[in-house]
């Protein structure tokens, strides 16, 4: 199911925007609020928790991503991940994993062993 229309409910697939439960192999939303549940949820802007083997968007905007294997975030305002392998960029969030990744800051250049950590990541934004 491809659509590029406002869905409430449940979508299986990939669907625009939508409000409710995304279920599938692969999901894909521009905007959602709510749950995705798949082997690869991607989203721009997610509101909501994504679990699936690999979980990423563009914005976690207020949420938590579970990925069994990789959870990826460019920007978290206010979110949890916990996976294997986690990466996130700008944001408040908490990073729960073996192996936890953060983007240098606007500015920063430190090298990526110091934006690496086991176990646990953090970030506030200044």
């Amino acid at each position: 199911c491809i659509s590029k229309s406002n869905e409430h409910g449940l979508d299986f697939g990939f669907g625009g925007s939508f409000t409710g439960t995304q279920i599938g192999i692969g999901n894909y939303s521009e905007y959602s609020e709510g749950v995705q549940l798949g082997a690869g949820n991607f989203s721009d802007e997610h509101y909501g928790v994504q679990v699936g083997v690999v979980s990423a968007s563009e914005r976690l905007a207020l949420g938590l991503q579970i990925g069994a294997l990789v959870s990826i975030s460019d920007e978290i305002d206010a979110g949890i991940q916990i996976a294997p392998i986690c990466y996130a960029g700008e944001g408040n969030y908490l990073q729960f994993g073996l192996i936890t990744i953060r983007e240098n800051r606007e500015g920063e250049n430190k090298p990526l062993y110091k934006r690496i950590s086991p176990l646990l990541g953090f970030r506030r934004k200044k």
